[in-house]
């Protein structure tokens, strides 16, 4: 369960040149960047946050700049108490989709404690950290099933291996594993299949002795004409063309 409080927050601008300044806070210092860029450094960590980029520093830790600011820098801080947090820090966070929050929040501070009782500005920071908090559990959670679905394309790869019996197997549709793999990887779930696909023919080309049909059949192409076809579309030669190219080898017995 989250337990924070509010301990004051403000809005930052400065038009030219500047540095943050060495610090060491008691509380924890949350930075989100409205305008240029902001260089932080805290222990051994080097964050570069760009616009709507969140920052969370720790307290009773040292942080400063490590490089100045050109111009117009403009951010909100936050200061809260917490127990502890549940993210990896410093937290760097690219593109936070919520900065009507920060200036809700900053009107609503500025406010009497009987317009906006303390318990609010509380609720408002444990939103704010509860929702990294689940972004971050959820990026996790996607990268280990990417993971698994990297390695488990990679044991069953074969011609005829598609993105729709990937997505069958791990219970996705193809559209949404297509997309996670290439936020993943770069290159979307066909691209990794080709990849495996190729590699392992590479594999049997060079270090066997089967023809290439042969190698077809064993990658599961319907003739050897839809295998060298293939092959030569992904690789602009042919499969015979590529074993000739690394046909001289160095062998000795002692």
């Amino acid at each position: 369960m989250l337990n924070l409080e509010f301990a004051g927050m403000g809005l930052f601008e400065y038009d030219g040149e500047w540095i943050h300044p060495e610090k060491t806070e008691k509380t924890f210092e949350l930075i989100y960047v409205l305008d240029g860029e902001v260089y932080i450094k805290e222990n051994d960590r080097y964050i570069t946050a760009n616009k709507k980029d969140l920052i969370i520093l720790s307290p009773g830790i040292a942080h400063k700049g490590f490089k100045k600011s050109e111009s117009n820098t403009s951010f909100y801080w936050i200061h809260f108490y917490a127990d502890k947090l549940d993210l990896q820090m410093p937290y760097h966070k690219e593109y936070f989709n919520g900065s009507y929050l920060f200036r809700e929040l900053n009107h609503l501070s500025n406010l009497s404690d009987e317009k906006c009782p303390k318990y609010i500005l509380d609720a408002y920071v444990s939103y704010i950290i509860a929702r990294l908090i689940v972004e971050q559990n959820q990026h996790q959670s996607a990268q280990k099933i990417t993971d698994e679905i990297y390695e488990w394309v990679r044991v069953n790869v074969d011609a005829r291996l598609t993105v729709n019996k990937v997505a069958n197997h791990f219970g996705f549709n193809s559209e949404y594993i297509s997309k996670i793999t290439k936020k993943a990887f770069g290159v979307p779930l066909k691209g990794i299949i080709n990849m495996f696909l190729i590699n392992k023919a590479n594999d049997l080309l060079l270090n066997t002795n089967l023809f290439v049909s042969e190698i077809g059949e064993a990658l599961g192409f319907a003739s050897s004409t839809a295998f060298v076809n293939y092959y030569k579309y992904h690789q602009n030669i042919t499969p015979t063309q590529y074993r000739n190219m690394y046909s001289k080898t160095h062998m000795n017995k002692k």
